[in-house]
């Protein structure tokens, strides 16, 4: 297991150069991706920041550590019910006491 993401996150490297060399190639031009893409992109970036991270460190946990491409903003959350230990979401609570939200 250890060997495989080893060799996803060289090839994510590897990708990473492409595009940086890419980009740089167009830098005459206004940025060439969208904003959603963009955004994406950076998102791929710190997911696979985070990875390497892990990955150097023989860890398993990071903060912030990001398990949704599409949603950033969720994370897990243990709750240790019966039949799912982890649920995922976003770390907000809300109340509602006689019609104001806190």
């Amino acid at each position: 297991m250890r060997k495989a993401i080893g060799k996803q996150l060289r090839y994510l490297r590897r990708n990473f150069q492409t595009i940086e060399k890419m980009l740089d190639e167009k830098a005459s031009y206004p940025f060439p991706l969208d904003r959603k893409h963009q955004c994406t992109y950076w998102i791929i970036q710190e997911l696979y920041r985070q990875q390497k991270e892990m990955y150097d460190s023989r860890k398993h946990t990071t903060m912030n550590r990001i398990v949704s491409i599409s949603q950033p903003h969720l994370r897990p959350i243990v709750r240790g019910k019966a039949g799912k230990d982890v649920e995922f979401g976003a770390k907000i609570s809300l109340s509602l006491v006689k019609g104001s939200c806190f």
